[in-house]
């Protein structure tokens, strides 16, 4: 019974050891993806910066200030056609875009990745709450013993050296009448 606790004991604190590992593991993982989506978010509002910067100038050398009212409402001024918004609204989208501290709110993975840090936070890995084993009864010494059995063992010895003198008996014999 001793051996069989200290068994199952050394067997939770491996298994808790090993999931105390994979956990850090898990953890420094979706630390660095959390890292490297907020790295790639700064790195494309940086770009947007320079290409609106680019626009602004367009906007300005040719001296749109306003967008026009005669404009079509459904097209989208991005990219290369970003210059007829205004250079008043791209002035005001380039100092917003300077002016932001925190990302977060624009890089949609991020939601997911704060959701399995909190779960991995609540996983607990105390050795106490792992089961590797379960005794159906704990060990008890028999009864009788199983070895050695005195009786068998003393009529075995009576027939094999009755059977053996016999035949060394014959054997003599054998050997004399020659």
């Amino acid at each position: 019974n001793t051996y069989m606790q200290m068994a199952v004991e050394a067997a939770q604190e491996e298994l808790s050891h090993n999931l105390h590992g994979a956990l850090q593991t898990l953890k420094k993982s979706l630390d660095d993806q959390v890292a490297s989506l907020r790295a790639g978010a700064r790195k494309e509002r940086e770009q947007r910066i320079v290409r609106l910067g680019e626009a602004l100038l367009l906007a300005e050398s040719i001296g749109l200030v306003k967008p026009s009212d005669a404009g079509n409402l459904i097209t989208s001024y991005t990219g290369e056609t970003a210059y007829m918004r205004g250079a008043d609204a791209l002035r005001n989208e380039i100092r917003l875009l300077k002016n932001r501290r925190n990302d977060d709110p624009y890089i949609p993975e991020l939601t997911s990745l704060f959701m399995h840090q909190s779960l991995l936070e609540t996983v607990s890995v105390r050795p106490q709450d792992i089961v590797v084993a379960q005794s159906d009864e704990i060990a008890t010494p028999p009864v009788s013993p199983i070895k050695p059995r005195k009786a068998l063992i003393l009529a075995l010895g009576l027939v094999l050296g009755g059977m053996l003198g016999v035949f060394i008996a014959l054997v003599r014999n054998m050997f004399r009448n020659d």
